[in-house]
């Protein structure tokens, strides 16, 4: 007989949901995760935010200025201390004594052996727990190409928390959208900033990726791109060395949390991921995953929504799925990117001629708040029908035009059918909605180009006409 219905392995957030929906089923739910890793995470998303108002403020009294910012020094530690507070205060509905009540078995310690097969069985210095299933939400971890190097780096929050003033020199390892969220948030903060990227936003659309790394340059954050992680090593090595930065960031690549453990229990890894089918089940059926574990972007939403999935599969019979095409992303990083369905290489690749591509582009958002001018873009991917595809966008409400275009998207109309939606996109970003009218009037203008039938046709119905006057 088994004491647990299911078996968590937290740390990230997304674990901490998971077991609340259990404990809703009325399920008996084990929790395990490191202590103080989960409150730690929590502190470094705020303390992000934090860092973005402060930039916000800092180009706000320099545009009501029209000249350099004088909003003062940054209070570091008063910084933290607000990050932690809000940490604490924001996610009390997720807190332990909350888990507590609602039933979960909350255990703070490290799992030192898994098991899954016949059963599973996870065992930490303390305690052996045996489960029907079990729930991997242990969320990700920076992943340095040279192990001998970690001494001398940490991730974001180990780093940061360990200064008393903001460091003035940083170097950031990664080129994913959370490391140029963190390196324009501590730019704009007042710190020297350079970023390595072994691969600059990979998935990302070539032109989001090209209008990004001219941000970054025009706001002064060294950017340099390398073609392997080998390559990036000894860049990052040339940081570290002479002069040493005073905080080092390694922000990506990521792997799987406790992935040794994982391994040994027969659970397969691929490329630093877990690998799942459509219901988030491994190879082991009694083993299921969820959150940033499954290579994807670390996107809250998502993972709120996979754990819930990933709960109902595990306790009843796996037939939920989710629909990721049609699920909206937005960025942190400023201009905003807003993004939903496929990118114009996967089109290509899954409809190949039938595929259109429709791009509107502003150099400038003309807003009085940024001291740099910020593009605005907008590509939207739709096949000969006009049925959507994919939309990509950079700007200010990027990430609302791009939930609008996700229900677009979702019920399969046309993009011809748009116009009818412009007053509720506009209301969320007005450029972006210039935007999508030059890019959907391109399609029209397309469509009646001379030398095409509705063209031909239309001018010998307009002679016929003139004719019988």
């Amino acid at each position: 007989m088994v004491d647990y219905d299911l078996v968590i392995l937290g740390g990230a957030p997304e674990g901490r949901i998971a077991a609340l929906t259990a404990t809703a089923m009325g399920a008996r739910v084990a929790l395990v995760e490191p202590p103080g890793r989960w409150q730690q995470q929590r502190q470094t998303d705020y303390l992000l935010q934090g860092l973005r108002q402060v930039g916000q403020q800092r180009q706000s009294a320099a545009a009501a200025f029209w000249s350099q910012s004088g909003g003062g020094s940054l209070d570091w530690s008063r910084l933290l201390r607000w990050s932690a507070i809000a940490a604490e205060s924001e996610a009390s509905i997720v807190s332990a004594a909350v888990l507590g009540a609602r039933g979960v078995d909350l255990i703070l310690a490290p799992p030192v052996q898994l098991a899954s097969s016949p059963s599973v069985r996870v065992a930490t210095q303390q305690r052996r727990l045996l489960g029907r299933g079990l729930l991997i939400a242990t969320g990700t971890v920076p992943d340095y190409p040279n192990p001998n190097r970690q001494a001398a780096l940490s991730g974001a929050p180990d780093c940061l928390y360990q200064h008393s003033a903001l460091p003035q020199r940083i170097a950031i390892f990664g080129g994913s959208l959370t490391a140029l969220a963190w390196a324009q948030a501590l730019r704009a903060a007042g710190a020297e900033v350079s970023l390595i990227a072994p691969r600059l936003l990979p998935g990302e659309d070539s032109d989001i990726r090209r209008l990004l790394l001219g941000q970054l340059t025009a706001e002064g954050i060294g950017v340099t791109p390398s073609s392997s992680a080998e390559k990036a090593e000894r860049q990052l090595s040339l940081h570290i060395q002479k002069p040493p930065p005073d905080c080092c960031l390694v922000l990506s690549p990521q792997q799987v949390a406790w992935s040794q453990q994982l391994a040994a229990a027969g659970i397969p890894l691929q490329t630093g991921r877990l690998c799942v089918n459509r219901y988030l089940q491994t190879a082991q059926s009694r083993v299921f995953a969820c959150g940033s574990v499954l290579g994807g972007l670390d996107h809250s939403a998502l993972a709120a929504l996979e754990a819930e999935t990933a709960v109902h599969n595990a306790l009843f019979w796996p037939r939920r799925t989710i629909q990721y095409q049609t699920f909206p992303y937005s960025s942190q990083t400023q201009p905003t990117v807003g993004r939903v369905g496929l990118t114009e290489v996967q089109a290509r690749q899954r409809y190949g001629g039938e595929v259109q591509v429709l791009t509107a582009s502003a150099a400038n958002a003309a807003s009085l708040n940024a001291e740099i001018p910020h593009p605005s873009f907008c590509k939207l991917i739709c096949l000969e029908n006009g049925r959507l595809l994919g939309a990509h966008l950079l700007g200010v409400g990027a990430g609302e035009v791009a939930y609008g275009l996700a229900l677009w998207l979702k019920s399969g109309t046309s993009v011809d059918r748009l116009p009818s939606r412009w007053a509720h996109f506009e209301a969320l970003s007005p450029t972006l909605t210039s935007l999508l009218q030059r890019a959907v009037s391109q399609r029209r203008q397309a469509r009646w180009q001379i030398g095409s039938w509705r063209r031909d046709s239309a001018e010998n119905w307009f002679n016929w006409r003139r004719s019988r006057l």
